[in-house]
């Protein structure tokens, strides 16, 4: 009985020491300043990060960095009940065309009101313009481009073609010899990948010139020969049947399809799957450009901070200011393959790797996304038109019409 009781004193004691102990650390977490970030960053950018959030917290020890993961579309619309409700992350992190859709709903602040307009002096113009509305900055751009390029294999191509007539023919001897299944892997899902081929016949253009809001022009002559050249395509299995982002990866890592067109965050998937690759910028049609949609990444800080002390204030500033220096951006740019805002980082970067000249080349001949909800409704409209052109449901003859309808009636929806 004795040995009982004694068990049982010893257990009291060691729960009580851990409960205090507990609380010593509840307390000790509750006296310092906590930073939550939602991101939709890819698993090499979310590890870099990381390291960059330990580097931060160590020189910075009052202060707790909270990273949370997820998928754009999730993002979106977690971040917007959220925000809506007063909660949610401080900041968020993803590509500019959400910032509009963000900054519609008073869901961010200008970013100058937090930062001062001292400190975006180091970021290049091009970038800053890219999530600028209204002559207001909705956010910090730490990385520039987005755009598509030409991967291609070199145990398969010696030269990479710089027309898509030529690659349509050089991929034919290919198939005629067994040795792939398609010309170009890419994601036949998602009407960002089929943009450069779209801007080829259009230009680029998808909404009418000098109207804020904007308003869709998709309904014209070059939207049918576009769809009337995608179709083909298709049909010649020049690109995929169907087609997610795994599926056009593991096409082109399996030597399935000599061609593939992804971005820079591509780069080191390439390198983790042992491949002898090449890249260069996107071929012509007709002796026209393709030219891709070009975007920032940016950081946006939400309406909630309005509320927050001056120290959660203060502690933001010097976190921003240290994720997108010039150091960090550096680092980030290895995972994420893409330039750097700051324009010394940027400068740095091309010196020491010449990839980055080529995405250079090829952010030349792009097309910038505006910042604007419609451009997310856009999209949505021509994936919808897209899987019906790909699947027989429409004709090429309909698709920009069917494009402009859906994407004047998500935006009407957006509007309420």
């Amino acid at each position: 009985m004795k040995t009982v009781r004694r068990l049982l004193v010893f257990l009291s004691i060691i729960l009580f020491a851990m409960t205090a102990f507990s609380g010593c650390k509840l307390l000790e977490d509750d006296d310092k300043i906590q930073i939550v970030i939602w991101e939709d960053e890819s698993d090499s950018v979310r590890a870099v990060h990381d390291e960059i959030i330990e580097e931060f917290t160590k020189a910075n020890p009052d202060i707790i960095v909270k990273r949370t993961h997820y998928e754009l579309q999730d993002l979106k619309s977690n971040f917007i009940n959220a925000a809506m409700a007063g909660h949610g992350p401080d900041l968020v992190i993803g590509p500019n065309d959400v910032v509009g859709l963000f900054q519609s709903g008073d869901l961010i602040i200008p970013t100058e009101e937090l930062m001062g307009e001292e400190f975006f002096s180091r970021f290049s113009k091009n970038a800053l313009d890219a999530v600028n509305i209204n002559g207001k900055q909705y956010a910090i751009p730490d990385r520039n481009g987005n755009e598509l390029l030409l991967f291609y294999n070199k145990e398969l191509i010696d030269k990479p073609a710089s027309s898509m007539e030529e690659l349509i023919e050089q991929t034919h001897v290919l198939k005629e010899e067994g040795k792939i299944q398609y010309s170009i892997a890419c994601r036949t899902d998602e009407p960002f990948f089929f943009f450069p081929f779209q801007s080829a016949f259009t230009g680029g253009k998808v909404f009418k010139e000098h109207t804020i809001p904007l308003e869709p022009d998709l309904d014209t002559p070059e939207m049918t020969e576009f769809a009337r050249y995608i179709k083909k395509l298709h049909k010649d299995r020049v690109i995929p049947r169907a087609g997610d982002y795994n599926v056009a990866k593991a096409l082109f890592e399996e030597g399935k399809a000599p061609y593939y067109i992804n971005g820079p965050w591509a780069f080191v998937e390439c390198d983790n799957a042992n491949m002898d690759w090449g890249v260069t910028v996107l071929p012509t049609i007709n002796g026209n450009p393709m030219k891709p949609s070009s975007a920032v990444k940016a950081v946006m800080v939400s309406v909630v901070i309005e509320e927050a002390s001056e120290a959660k204030k203060e502690a933001l500033i010097k976190y921003i200011d240290f994720l997108t220096s010039k150091e960090s951006q550096l680092k980030l740019s290895k995972a994420h393959g893409q330039l750097p805002t700051d324009k010394e980082a940027a400068e740095e970067a091309m010196i020491l790797d010449p990839i980055y000249e080529i995405q250079e080349a090829q952010l030349e001949n792009s097309v910038a996304t505006p910042p604007y909800q419609e451009m997310t409704k856009t999209w949505d409209a021509m994936r919808d038109a897209q899987m019906e052109l790909l699947t027989g449901k429409i004709k090429p003859e309909d698709y920009g019409r069917k494009c402009q309808e859906k994407a004047i009636q998500y935006i009407k929806d957006l509007q309420g």
